[in-house]
């Protein structure tokens, strides 16, 4: 086997919660079973989004989303969601404790000593939820609606308009501080870093479906450098409402019949998600020397804009030739590719596509790489979509199985891969080891809007 290098990054500890999936265990459950958990929204009055004129912002063609419900309030150190509070803030905070607690719980002594510097590098793309329309209602709208109000009444008396504006200002949510602050995205950042002791860097870092990525990405750049000696990285997406689909619907990506067929001839769209999941990352040398469970390592991370082409082909190009320079000769080591795979035809033909033009100019066997796609089983999570693909291969990896590419009703509308290096695998299987002596190694896909994409490479360690 390959040595380890004292570059790589090890993940010590994991968390992760995602609709039908409460914890750790559960999330890997979800996906030996590829078992999808999308539900309806709740809310009745949701119901007029899909009564909408076609073509119209306003419109729906489904309103089918993984959310969490009642998993958002299962944790022990969160109770109820206070009022005016953020749940992302809870679930955030939350995922990142168990992140610690999943890392010590093998070794008493503990993952992250007393004297480490710990940083926190958060994935989050905040999208206009309730909270902040309410808190754009009480800085803006109210005022905007009393002019328009005066304009229509020019007789009114300055009584009745003091009037309507107290009667408007009561029917909205009330902040206090705490809730307040949670309308500010970034404070995302030291609600963690106060729930976790965080003495080091605390960022939000806000790049779209590819957040999560750049997280785990800038965590593994502060630790190489040393500036930090153990990091939490991760990401949390929010409530998906019928508010946040609809951008999603108007251009296209929403799946109109209310399901994610990643890679299948069926495929229309897809659907959003709710969750999250942290990393607790060290240095290799440092886990090994601290006596820590290592589930995998990270050996590269990199992100590339598409440039010209404005294509997803340049985005992933970029990205995978950041991660294998061109004097790297294990380029198609990959055994496991976790895709991007959101069941948006032409973004998938072309993560396909880009994949094999490089991995298959390397691999001379066609059907040796396994393909997936977790947004088949949790959906789009935006923000928390790449932490989904690398809890996944990181547990893959660590259980040294290969999972189930899709469900079975979606495995069995898929599209011709006898062209490409790939192949579905319909079940969980042994990840068996190769015949060239190489760790075994998963690579995460991440795309964004306008084709910025990432790529995380996961491989196992001998711990």
């Amino acid at each position: 086997m390959d040595k380890v290098s004292d570059n790589f990054i090890a993940i010590v500890g994991m968390s992760c919660r995602f609709a039908g999936s409460a914890d750790l265990n559960g999330f890997w459950r979800t996906v030996l079973e590829a078992r999808p958990s999308f539900s309806d929204c709740p809310a009745a009055s949701a119901d007029r989004f899909l009564r909408e004129p076609p073509g119209s912002l306003r419109h729906l063609p489904t309103l089918r989303a993984a959310r969490l419900g009642d998993l958002w309030q299962t944790s022990e150190q969160s109770g109820p969601i206070p009022p005016g509070v953020n749940p992302a803030f809870i679930l955030a905070a939350d995922l990142a404790t168990a992140a610690i607690k999943d890392a010590t719980s093998p070794q008493p002594q503990g993952a992250v000593r007393q004297h480490d510097r710990l940083g926190a590098f958060i994935g989050h793309s905040p999208a206009i939820d309730s909270s902040l329309a309410a808190w754009f209602q009480h800085g803006f709208a109210i005022d905007q609606t009393l002019e328009i109000v005066r304009r229509c009444f020019p007789h009114g008396s300055p009584d009745d308009f003091e009037t309507l504006k107290s009667s408007l200002l009561a029917a909205l949510p009330q902040y206090d501080a705490r809730g307040a602050r949670n309308l500010i995205p970034h404070a995302l950042a030291s609600f963690v870093a106060d729930s976790c002791n965080v003495a080091g860097p605390a960022v939000c870092i806000d790049g779209g479906d590819i957040s999560a990525t750049l997280a785990i990405e800038a965590a593994c750049a502060a630790l190489r450098e040393g500036r930090v000696d153990a990091a939490l990285a991760g990401a949390v997406q929010g409530p998906v409402s019928p508010q946040l689909m609809m951008p999603f619907a108007r251009i296209g990506f929403l799946s109109k019949s209310g399901n994610v067929r990643p890679f299948s001839r069926d495929a229309d769209g897809t659907l959003l998600g709710e969750g999250g999941g942290f990393l607790l990352l060290k240095r290799h040398a440092d886990a090994v020397r601290d006596g820590n469970r290592i589930y995998a390592v990270v050996r590269a991370a990199a992100s590339a804009a598409p440039g010209n082409s404005r294509r997803i082909e340049g985005g992933l190009a970029g990205a995978i030739r950041a991660v294998w320079p061109p004097d790297t000769p294990d380029i198609g080591t990959i055994d496991f590719l976790e895709a991007n795979g959101a069941g948006i035809p032409n973004l998938d033909k072309a993560e396909i596509k880009t994949f094999s033009s490089i991995l298959g100019e390397e691999r001379a066997m066609r059907d040796s790489i396994a393909l997936g796609a977790v947004k088949a089983l949790v959906g789009d999570c935006l923000a928390a979509a790449g932490v989904a693909g690398a809890v996944k291969a990181a547990l893959a990896l660590y259980n040294r199985v290969i999972p189930p590419a899709l469900p079975p009703d979606v495995l069995r509308t898929a599209t011709d891969f006898s062209d490409t290096p790939f192949y579905l695998p319909p079940r969980a299987r042994p990840w068996v080891h190769n015949d060239a002596g190489t760790p075994r190694r998963a690579g995460i896909a991440s795309v964004g809007l306008g084709g910025i994409a990432s790529l995380l490479v996961l491989e196992q360690t001998s711990r």
